[in-house]
């Protein structure tokens, strides 16, 4: 399977895989970085320091009675300023939907991509987005909250019953819901029409794209945690104020005020230079994005060429037995 040719016309080994996905990954790195980036980093910045604002806010702000155990000083922040924090908890969810629904748009595109590489079509990046745009963007977002939605409900279910079935129950409905968006994207069909689609692919190749994905995952995924890691921890460590915290543990019992100042400073060092933490917060999911795309959608060739050889063989025997 190559990254430039058609590639669904035979399927391929494990190793063809991860090769396609590193040539596609890194061959087209700065076509799609800098856009991508922008994109995470407007967002970042702008709800961000809004989230922050309102966070100072409720530390000033909040009412709390003092207790000597820290459970019980931690409860009576939460009960009596229930309100104040509702509203923030609602602001961070619409903060992770909109990262969530930008990262959809950002994999469609590269699904699209992929999809115009296989058949040798060329299209420009206005044409690639408008197209993004117009058919498979709501629908990939709708198809993926319904996945996330089902996903998180199986886990529950195995959760109840077993913390490994939970685990067995969200791997097999990922693996089996993995080619949802090159469904919607590729095949252009709505939500409800691609998780079944990706059912009936994946039902005989499940193993298959088991293996494949877990390869290709960590192939291409170690040395992006790598290279997130050793850009996020010098910014992480600079905001946890260690000294602070070193002093707030050597405390004997110290007060949920000092709790309460302690969390201010941290809040105050980001705000000082956020545009940074906002930088580097949308490098690193600039560079995680592409992963899933790319190897839902080279799995999708690959499982839908063994599909189409296996009934060609089929046709072929029973046509020789007739």
């Amino acid at each position: 399977m190559s990254s430039t040719g058609n590639l669904n016309l035979h399927p391929s080994t494990t190793s063809e895989l991860t090769s396609s996905a590193y040539k596609i990954y890194f061959q087209n790195f700065f076509r799609f970085f800098f856009p991508s980036l922008l994109i995470y980093f407007i967002t970042f910045l702008a709800f961000g320091l809004y989230l922050i604002d309102k966070v100072k806010e409720f530390l000033l702000t909040c009412s709390f009675s003092f207790s000597t155990k820290a459970s019980e000083q931690a409860f009576g922040i939460v009960s009596q300023n229930i309100l104040p924090i509702l509203k923030i908890y609602s602001l961070f969810l619409v903060f992770v939907f909109l990262v969530f629904v930008e990262k959809i748009f950002i994999s469609s595109f590269y699904v699209r991509f992929i999809e115009n590489k296989g058949i040798g079509r060329e299209e420009t990046l206005w044409e690639n987005l408008k197209f993004t745009f117009q058919h498979p963007f709501i629908y990939a977002v709708i198809a993926a909250v319904i996945v996330q939605g089902v996903i998180q409900l199986g886990a529950m279910i195995g959760l109840i019953a077993l913390l490994l079935g939970a685990f067995i129950i969200g791997i097999w409905l990922t693996i089996s819901l993995l080619f949802v968006l090159p469904v919607v994207v590729i095949e252009r069909r709505g939500p409800i029409k691609a998780l079944k689609r990706s059912f009936n692919l994946v039902s005989n190749y499940f193993w298959n794209t088991l293996l494949n994905g877990i390869v290709m995952t960590l192939a291409l995924g170690i040395p992006i945690v790598i290279i997130q890691t050793l850009i996020s921890i010098p910014l992480f460590l600079d905001a946890l104020n260690l000294n602070g915290l070193m002093e707030l543990i050597n405390m004997d019992s110290p007060t949920t005020q000092q709790v309460l100042d302690f969390c201010m400073d941290i809040f105050k060092r980001i705000e000082h230079r956020y545009w940074l933490y906002a930088l580097i917060m949308s490098t690193a999911y600039t560079l995680a994005t592409p992963l899933e795309p790319i190897v839902s959608t080279l799995l999708y060739y690959n499982v839908k060429s063994r599909k189409i050889l296996s009934e060609t063989l089929n046709t072929n025997v029973s046509q020789t037995e007739n």
